[in-house]
């Protein structure tokens, strides 16, 4: 290592960047040779003595254009966000990943394409799609063919077939053989057309015949029937008419007596309306009137009483004078604790003898402490700063109670929780996470070791060691809990103890 603190250069050695071994020149020595600062530590750069290879131990980033005239060997991967032009031949080994890669001509022996994302705008040349009889190539979309369709095995068509040209196929799925199925459905067609030209000759001369017959006694019968239909309407029109007349005299007729009838009818009740309402005004005036007497009767009568039962300006003032000894009165006792309460600025305890009050209480509970060796409380209790204990903490442990298959695991209650698992699924909620727990769940089998125990979501496992129950008879499964803030627990599990 060449360390140039010791040739005494001044402070700026530190910034020299020097070989390896500075005692010779490059030329003189052999293999690689480290590129080191002023201090002899490592720039992750090295040169190769022999042959002259420019080695970058780190990673290696241009921001600016780099231009290589020569090789470039790579081993590794090799990762660039921007493009690359190449104008050269690029010669690669292993296989090349791109998300999206644009190339001029490709010229390759074997092609595997996932998806083709785009449409292939030409493909010259003769073209194998497949090379097994049973590979199967899906279209989906339209397919032109302008030239023609050979078909050298069974075509099926689960849609429609528009051919423009002709099919050269014989045979077609479901059809058989194309140009005979064509002469049978061309025959088919002809002879049906034969017969409905017979059966409509045939129709058309019975309907004729049908109508020739009745236009003779049968069609004068009718005349007669309607000469007689329409006298009968002349005569029943008439008998309406007067109908009609008769009618409209009974409706005028009634509708003046329904306006006289109505005109009545609201005359009565407006009459009906202004009697209950003088009624009721009448009713409330007397029931006012017997109230104002009452009351008149009994402010006289509370009148009169005042003469001989009022107080008198004797017996006022009596009490007035009674009342300003009893205000004195209080006046000198407000006098007298103002000044007890004025003396206590000089008379209460003071500053020195508080204190020497409050140290002799802390010697009398030190060595209360000392006697008894510890202490007890109820309740919860907050320690802030630093606590330390010579002896073991021990903590309640708590058995968990299975309710519709599920254990509720409060963490409020204690740090310490025991399940034994029943047959079947047991699901355990937790509730009451508080930030800075440890807690240590003890899932303990029966004899026949078929439970299994479930967490909720609270609770987070590594995921390389998922939570498992151990299944064995009378195994015991530790499950230990920590918390950093009040909504997960994070858990490790230890199987299987013996």
């Amino acid at each position: 290592m060449s360390n140039l603190k010791d040739l005494f250069i001044s402070q700026s050695f530190y910034g020299i960047i020097n070989l390896e071994n500075s005692t010779s020149p490059i030329t003189s020595q052999s293999g690689d040779v480290e590129l080191q600062d002023g201090i002899g530590t490592n720039l992750g750069l090295r040169t190769n003595a022999d042959n002259k290879k420019f080695t970058v131990v780190n990673n290696f980033q241009v921001d600016g254009n780099a231009d290589f005239n020569g090789d470039i060997d790579i081993s590794g991967s090799f990762v660039h966000s921007g493009s690359i032009d190449v104008l050269g031949n690029v010669n690669v080994n292993g296989d090349i990943s791109a998300n999206i890669a644009t190339f001029d001509t490709v010229n390759t022996r074997l092609l595997h394409v996932t998806e083709e994302s785009a449409s292939v705008i030409f493909s010259s040349g003769s073209n194998v799609i497949g090379d097994e009889i049973t590979d199967t190539q899906t279209i989906v979309g339209q397919t032109t063919i302008s030239g023609s369709l050979g078909v050298t095995g069974t075509q099926t068509n689960t849609g429609n077939l528009d051919v423009s040209g002709e099919i050269s196929s014989s045979t077609i799925a479901g059809l058989g053989n194309a140009t005979q199925y064509s002469q049978s459905v061309d025959t088919t067609i002809n002879n049906l057309s034969s017969s409905i030209d017979t059966t409509i000759t045939t129709l058309s001369s019975s309907v004729d015949s049908r109508l020739d017959a009745l236009e003779g006694p049968f069609s004068t019968s009718v005349d007669s029937r309607l000469d007689s239909l329409e006298s009968f309407e002349a005569g029943q029109v008439a008998r309406n008419s007067v109908l009609g007349t008769y009618t409209s005299s009974v409706d005028s007729s009634l509708a003046s007596i329904n306006s006289f009838t109505s005109s009545t009818d609201s005359s009565l009740n407006a009459i009906n309306s202004f009697t209950s309402s003088t009624d009721s005004s009448l009713t409330s005036i007397n029931a006012f009137t017997q109230s104002a007497d009452t009351r008149i009767t009994d402010l006289e009568n509370f009148s009169s009483s005042l003469d001989a039962n009022f107080v008198s300006e004797a017996e006022f003032d009596v009490y007035t004078s009674s009342v300003e000894v009893e205000q004195t009165a209080q006046n000198n006792r407000l006098n007298s604790l103002e000044t007890f309460t004025g003396s206590l600025v000089t008379d209460f305890v003071g500053t020195a003898t508080f204190n020497s009050y409050t140290q002799s209480t802390d010697n009398k509970l030190n060595r209360l402490i000392s006697v008894t060796g510890s202490y007890a409380t109820t309740g919860s209790n907050t320690f802030i700063g630093t606590e330390t204990f010579s002896g073991s903490v021990v903590g309640e442990v708590n058995n968990l109670t299975i309710v519709s298959n599920t254990a509720s695991l409060d963490c409020s209650t204690g740090n310490f929780f025991t399940l034994t698992l029943p047959s079947g699924s047991t699901r355990i909620n937790t509730s009451n996470i508080q930030e800075g727990q440890t807690l240590s769940l003890k899932l303990t089998q029966t004899a026949t070791g078929t439970g299994s125990a479930v967490f909720d979501s609270s609770v987070k496992f590594p995921s390389l060691q998922p939570f498992l129950t151990t299944t064995a008879p009378n195994s015991i499964d530790i499950v230990t809990l920590v918390s950093y803030d009040t909504t997960n627990l994070f858990a490790v599990e230890t199987k299987n103890l013996v």
